[in-house]
């Protein structure tokens, strides 16, 4: 595990747009990396969305970096607001349990309305469900789409709260 000394020295990091840049000359040839060069690759993660950077031979995510270097300690886990992987200023980063973490996720892309929480029951009737430490609870049935994403948000929001998406 880097430390704090090591990561600043190598490294600058700007909290407003989450960019990082090496410090110090190193690598050579194709790997070569010279001082105010923006460092890291895409490819982290099970979906290859998160930013990756090395240091000293390993690679970091990012966004943990990004909070260590402002914070000095490690995250658990962290949500990216935005949800945008790649999005790494510090206002966009928060630590999460991994319930808060999961709440703040967009609609799955099996989910035929495109709407997340909500599902076409019959032709006129929606329902409306979130899921509360793996179990699925249902918040109603709804004669528009309209009505269910509205119990939906509002649901999410009592349990989740500023974890909360709804779309």
């Amino acid at each position: 595990m880097i430390s704090i000394n090591r990561l600043r020295e190598c490294l600058d990091y700007d909290p407003k747009t989450g960019i990082f840049r090496c410090l110090i000359r190193r690598g050579v040839g194709p790997s070569l990396v010279v001082p105010g060069q923006i460092v890291g690759t895409i490819g982290g993660g099970s979906d290859g969305q998160y930013l990756l950077i090395g240091v000293d031979g390993k690679k970091y995510y990012a966004h943990r970096l990004a909070w260590y270097y402002i914070y000095g300690r490690w995250p658990l886990q962290l949500d990216h607001k935005d949800l945008n992987k790649q999005n790494n200023s510090i206002d966009n980063l928060r630590e999460a349990s991994t319930r808060q973490n999961a709440a703040n996720t967009g609609a799955r892309p099996t989910n035929h309305l495109g709407v997340k929480g909500i599902r076409r029951r019959t032709k006129n009737c929606y329902e409306a469900r979130i899921t509360v430490l793996g179990n699925e609870m249902v918040v109603g049935y709804f004669k528009t789409l309209e009505e269910a994403k509205l119990a939906y948000a509002l649901g999410m929001s009592k349990i989740y709260g500023e974890f909360a998406r709804a779309e």
